[in-house]
């Protein structure tokens, strides 16, 4: 039961801060799972409750590790039983790549950071990466109709890379791909970087 209560807490404070911190066009939905030893008591009538008031969440019963990415990259059904197979990882994109591997524990110090009102962003989404040993970084931001990348390199490949795996992805209409600004730029334009 407990763990029900903390996923509903989680839920509420995400949409909260999706709210705040990111452009409206997102509309992101909030799921749960359980995950929980064989034989631990299931709060299968609470979990049914949560399920109605638009809060799925799924049951995990594993003893060591459960293989949870078929449940967390796709729209869960609270009927779903979990199968915990082995899967085989693939090929990540270069975005995947850049969250996955690359996100800084602190903000780099730059333009963003100071400017951000004069720039046009939104309160609180701004986080860096690190693209390479040579300085290079991307900062992922918020704006009032988008999100942007902005990419700070001395070549164009990670951010023709990023570009196309945006449109690849159908992403073009939530995230702008652009250079990072200059102090000499007059600030974070907004257009459509990444057709």
């Amino acid at each position: 039961m407990h763990g029900v209560k903390q996923i509903r807490a989680l839920a509420d404070r995400l949409k909260r801060e999706f709210e705040v911190h990111l452009p409206r066009r997102f509309k992101l939905e909030v799921q749960g799972i359980l995950a929980c030893a064989y034989g631990a008591r299931i709060p299968n009538v609470l979990i049914e409750q949560v399920g109605k008031a638009g809060l799925p969440i799924i049951i995990v019963q594993a003893s060591r590790c459960a293989e949870l990415f078929p449940y967390i990259s796709t729209r869960i059904d609270p009927k779903t039983r979990f199968d915990n197979k082995p899967r085989r990882p693939g090929n990540r994109s270069p975005v995947e790549r850049l969250i996955s591997e690359s996100t800084l524990s602190r903000r780099i110090e730059d333009q963003l950071t100071d400017e951000r009102g004069s720039l046009g962003l939104r309160e609180g989404l701004h986080i860096n990466f690190a693209l390479s040993d040579q300085g290079d970084y991307a900062a992922l931001i918020g704006r009032e109709k988008t999100c942007a990348i902005l990419v700070c390199s001395q070549t164009e490949q990670y951010l023709n890379d990023l570009r196309a795996d945006i449109v690849a992805n159908g992403l073009y209409d939530k995230f702008d791909v652009e250079p990072m600004p200059t102090s000499d730029d007059e600030g974070i334009g907004g257009h459509d970087a990444t057709r």
